[in-house]
This record gives structure tokens, sequence and C-alpha cells, in this order.
């Protein structure tokens, strides 16, 4: 749009509309005539420049309205994400779900844990290790019951005899959520009496 105040108008008393605001003018203000003071009347040239002024002031305001972000939109008339996310700083991370899965982002349920003596661990890939002590019962037998079932099978069973003397185990059972463990004496070579302590690590899923 182009308005009378885009072009060179030449006024009667020959005075051009593109001529710059005196300094007198922006220093002193104008006054407008009255019906009782003269005041001092404003030339047709600083009125123009004063309407197109007015015009680049209101078109530079459309301009920014126009191109500016809405409200409702809630950000989905950004025209460049990806430059968006670049300029507030945000990394890859930022571009990621919550999961377990291949570029996903574990959240801390993923690992959830019982940190106690008898406790256990998961891990975001659905491993659980598990530990705890166990007593040997009158039969010789360490009967483990899990803390936390394992969901497909327990991988891996590692005991370790609690007492000064060398002992030896023997797995006859072992499920999701629990375990036998029979606790032989190896410098006797038969099965323990009971009382001792047994501890242990399991590792499944």
């Amino acid at each position: 749009m182009t308005t009378f105040a885009e072009n060179n108008i030449v006024f009667p008393d020959g005075q051009l509309n593109v001529a710059p605001l005196p300094e007198a003018l922006m220093r002193n203000g104008f006054t407008p005539e009255t019906r009782d003071a003269p005041g001092m009347p404003l030339p047709a040239q600083y009125l123009n420049w004063l309407f197109r002024d007015v015009y680049r002031n209101q078109q530079a305001n459309q301009d920014a309205t126009n191109n500016a972000l809405k409200k409702d939109a809630n950000l989905s008339d950004i025209v460049d994400r990806d430059e968006a996310l670049k300029n507030l700083e945000l990394k890859e991370a930022a571009k990621r779900d919550v999961g377990n899965g291949e570029n996903q982002i574990p959240d801390m349920s993923s690992f959830a844990n019982s940190l106690q003596n008898n406790g256990w661990q998961k891990l975001p890939s659905g491993l659980i290790i598990q530990w705890g002590t166990t007593v040997v019962n009158s039969s010789g037998d360490a009967i483990i019951n899990f803390p936390t079932a394992f969901k497909v099978a327990c991988y891996a069973l590692i005991p370790v005899s609690g007492q000064t003397m060398s002992a030896a185990y023997a797995y006859t059972s072992v499920t999701k959520t629990s375990a036998v463990i029979p606790h032989y004496n190896t410098v006797t070579g038969t099965k323990s009496t009971g009382g001792s302590n047994t501890q242990w690590m399991a590792i499944g899923v």
C-alpha cells in the first residue's frame, strides 16, 4: 500500500513533503491556531511528514502483529521448530519420549528399588538384581524367598557362606520367587547342621 505520503509531492510554495522535520519544530513543538491566539500553523510539508510517520509506524506494528505467534495456537505456528529448539539451546534429549525403548529416556520409575538388607534393584532393560542373607535351617538348607518375584526367570544365583569354615552349595530348586540351596561343610563333606548365615545375590528378569 502506497499513500500520498510515500510520494515526492511539490506544494504550491515549492516545498517537498520529503523535507526533514526542522529542529525548531522538534524542539518547540507545534501550537495550533485558535480563535483567541494565532499560534504557529504547521506547513503542509510537516503535516505530510507526520502522516507518513504515523502510517509507517502503523505498518510496522501491523507487520509485527502478523509475524507474532498466536496465543491460541500454543506454539503450533512456529515455522522452523528445529531452529527454535536450537535457539533455546535444547539438545537431543528435549526431543525424546519417556520410556525404556530405543531412543527413549527412562524416568526414575524405571529404576525402582528397595535398598534394604534383603533388597532389589530394577533397571530399564528389565534386569533385576536381588540380594540378601538367609539362615541355614536345621536340615542344612538355605531357603531363599526373593524380596520381589522375577517376571521371567532367575538366571544366576550366587551364595556365599557367612561362616569362617569352607562351604559348598548345590542348587536343588530355583524358581521366580524362591530358591533352596543345600549347605555343605567341605571339611567333613556333610551338610551343615544349621544356624550359619548364607549371603546371596540373584540376577534375572
